[in-house]
């Protein structure tokens, strides 16, 4: 594990991305957030994790990926090489203003960092999630609660989303089993019953037509106008704007659905889009090995009879 934050790290260090947020830079880098906020900055650019950042500072992981939602909103940013490079720019900043040499001043070149190397730094974050969800698949086989927490956790810290929720599928009906993040309120609605979307809908049309469905603002459809339950629910009470809903296919049949939220206009890009169709698949592999031990101890109380 180690390795792997080192190696992201100065990745991060040899690339140009502070000069291509101007967002961050022109916001006033870290002075914009909180004392939290900059703590738990510093602390996720160092490769914390969250649960790490949690134990240090005796709060949740929850509130720690919160934190860092917000820390992404407020500097402008989309991932964690930019963050690191606002700190490191922050830091050098500090020393320059510090040093009692006067005169020119020395600004550290930096190497862009090349296409290759961004591309390594995402496979190494997927790979790290991956590795988790199938050790928590190898060793919870059936768990789906522990499985799904697991897959929903690294989904929605890749994707920088706030909320996500693993749907069953059954008979033209979806069944909340996996919650991540979901307020209280949204909770509670989403468990209360089987949701049965009308056909306008996100889940609506991905059962129908068995596709990602992307929906950049759920406020500016005509269902949030027309006062559609589900549609009404989503907003109000899980404050979600963009929404991205994933089907969980096995054998042509449709078994359950991956939804992501964020709570702001902030549509999905490609590769996000790539990165969430694989957590929903683990999703979907997740569920079908469960099924088959339900359905190999059913046989075998069946034989036991």
């Amino acid at each position: 594990m180690h390795h792997v934050k080192t190696g992201f790290r100065e990745i991060a260090k040899m690339s140009d991305y502070k000069h291509q947020s101007p967002g961050a830079q022109a916001s006033g880098g870290l002075s914009n957030l909180t004392p939290r906020e900059q703590e738990i900055a510093r602390l996720y650019s160092k490769g914390q994790t969250s649960k790490e950042i949690a134990d240090e500072l005796c709060v949740s992981p929850t509130t720690v990926r919160n934190h860092v939602s917000a820390i992404y909103r407020k500097l402008e940013i989309s991932n964690k090489i930019e963050l690191i490079n606002l700190v490191d720019n922050v830091a050098d900043e500090d020393q320059i203003s510090a040093s009692p040499v006067s005169g020119e001043t020395i600004v550290p070149q930096v190497s862009p960092l090349s296409a290759t190397e961004r591309a390594l730094a995402t496979v190494q974050a997927q790979q790290q999630a991956t590795n988790e969800v199938l050790r928590v698949i190898s060793h919870s086989p059936g768990d789906l609660d522990a499985v799904f927490d697991v897959i929903l956790d690294y989904a929605l810290r890749l994707s920088h989303s706030q909320l996500g929720v693993v749907y069953l599928y059954d008979d033209g009906g979806f069944k909340a089993t996996g919650l991540k993040n979901v307020p209280a309120a949204f909770h509670e609605y989403l468990l209360a019953d089987t949701i049965v979307p009308s056909p306008g809908t996100g889940l609506g049309r991905m059962a129908r037509q068995h596709r990602i469905i992307h929906i950049h603002d759920v406020c500016s459809e005509s269902l949030y106008r027309e006062g559609d339950p589900l549609r009404i629910a989503t907003v109000e009470l899980g404050g979600a704007r963009s929404f991205l809903a994933i089907p969980m296919i096995h054998r042509d049949s449709l078994i359950g659905a991956f939804t992501i939220y964020r709570q702001e206009v902030k549509p999905f890009t490609d590769d996000e889009l790539s990165l969430l169709q694989g957590f929903s698949d683990q999703a979907a592999i997740a569920l079908t090995i469960t099924s088959l031990i339900e359905d190999r101890a059913r046989l075998l109380e069946k034989l036991g009879k």
